[in-house]
């Protein structure tokens, strides 16, 4: 399982779906080639950010367009650039380090990648050797500041000092900077995500990095399943082998994807409409499967279960005191927690706790939320499936985990939530919103996807 901290973002420059004439194949070597295993995945979406840079600096294709597969170690990027890209600027035959910076604006942070790696130039293969990444990362999301565009850009100054300071200066003219936003965004009016965007936009433009007209927008939320695909697909060299590729589930803040490769007729036809894709997976056509559920992440899942308590009070426009089961475990006093501008100030059921029922009473809101809302395709009962984001977060909180392989059984999530929710498990830093948040995985696992309990969770 892959974890929140260091989510996935991806694009640069101008995309195209064509291939150059003039096209190189590229070549990533990641810092060590030692077999996958759990502890190699918990670096997040390594390929995805490999791939980000990839097309900030070179004129390549794939893996969504029409380059030829040639080996587990080559990482076409999936967004192709023109003709005229970075590359000219950035790469330097001959082994000189450069240097590519990824911001992701997610639904509850921004974080910020510092790629440094070097270049060798062999005929039409370039190989890129990752050589360092420098991460940090910075709390509220971008669309909290849909009142105050601004402080949205100023509010990234910490991670552009940390850039700046990670890129040596002769290089800051050469080294692509990019911003790319997910649900966050998605979920607030198109107007607020274009205000803020465009003062992130100035910000950025403001720096001495090389920021095109491309660098800054929100990434399509069909992509974010792909790319999560085939990360994992790519380091398991699976990309090609529909029977034993991975199923990838990736839960954000305000949002959450499905995607695998299917040629089963069942999963061809059942389908609802617009979730199955043909895409040139590195120059073979493939059909996905791939479905992004916006406001079904777990932040915007914990306010429309908050919401549908059933016992609501607004103060005001943005203050609102709940009720809800999911919080038995805190009866005493109230919790704050503030979410797209709106606090809520949550106690206890005292229904709930008074009868032992909280966690059923929690489990049923979050059931009744994903039930008929997910699509339960058959096909995932036989399909191995891993759990990205989220999921590793909430697992790695409760130590759900026991072995290197990082599988659970969704019995275990549903085990654990009770137990947390009854208060049997008790964490030396355990949030309040435990209960409710393995309580709505679990639902959306069981109830939205249809997984039997035996099922496997890697």
């Amino acid at each position: 399982m892959l974890s929140t901290k260091q989510r996935q973002t991806t694009g640069c420059a101008s995309t195209s779906r064509s291939l150059p004439s003039t096209a190189k194949m590229v070549t990533v070597l990641p810092p060590s080639q030692s077999s996958p295993n759990y502890h190699y995945f918990r670096h997040t979406f390594i390929a995805l950010f490999i791939s980000a840079l990839i097309s900030c600096l070179a004129t390549i294709v794939g893996p969504f367009a029409g380059t030829a597969y040639r080996g587990t170690q080559i990482i076409p990027h999936p967004m192709a650039t023109t003709g005229d890209g970075l590359a000219a600027n950035v790469v330097t035959p001959g082994g000189d380090r450069s240097y590519a910076i990824v911001m992701d604006g997610g639904s509850t942070g921004t974080r910020v990648h510092i790629f440094s790696f070097t270049t060798q130039i062999n005929g039409k293969t370039r190989r890129i050797f990752l050589e360092s990444e420098t991460f940090q990362s910075i709390k509220p999301g971008l669309s909290s500041y849909a009142d105050s565009p601004t402080d949205a850009a100023v509010n990234l100054q910490p991670l552009l000092d940390r850039a700046l300071a990670a890129v040596p200066d002769h290089h800051e003219l050469h080294t692509g900077l990019i911003l790319k936003a997910t649900a966050g965004l998605r979920l607030i009016p198109k107007l607020s995500a274009d205000t803020i965007l465009e003062s992130v936009r100035q910000k950025l433009e403001s720096t001495p990095f090389r920021v095109d007209d491309n660098s800054v927008s929100i990434l399509d939320d069909r992509d974010e399943g792909l790319y999560a695909w085939y990360t994992v697909n790519f380091l398991l060299s699976k990309l090609h082998d529909i029977h034993t590729s991975i199923v990838t589930l990736d839960l954000g803040g305000g949002s959450t994807q499905i995607t695998f490769a299917t040629n089963t007729t069942e999963t061809l036809v059942r389908s609802p409409n617009g979730y199955i894709v043909k895409e040139d997976i590195e120059g073979e056509p493939e059909y996905l499967y791939t479905h992004s559920y916006l406001g079904f992440g777990l932040m915007s899942a914990r306010k429309r279960i908050l919401l549908a308590s059933g016992r609501v009070r607004p103060l005001t426009d943005t203050h609102i005191l709940v009720s809800s089961p999911c919080f038995a475990t805190t009866p005493n006093r109230t919790e704050k927690w503030t979410f797209e501008g709106v606090t809520y100030e949550i106690a206890a059921d005292e229904d709930s706790v008074l009868s032992g029922t909280a966690f059923d009473d929690c489990y049923d809101l979050s059931r009744q939320l994903v039930a008929t809302a997910v699509h339960k395709p058959e096909e995932l009962r036989d399909r191995e499936v891993f759990g990205l984001s989220y999921y590793y977060d909430r697992m790695n909180d409760v130590r759900l985990v026991k072995d290197k392989t990082g599988r659970v059984k969704v019995r275990d999530y549903y085990s654990t939530a009770e137990n947390v929710c009854q208060s049997v498990v008790k964490l030396r830093k355990q949030s309040p919103f435990l209960c409710l948040d393995m309580t709505y995985i679990t639902a959306f696992l069981r109830d939205g996807l249809g997984l039997d309990w035996q099922k496997d969770i890697t």
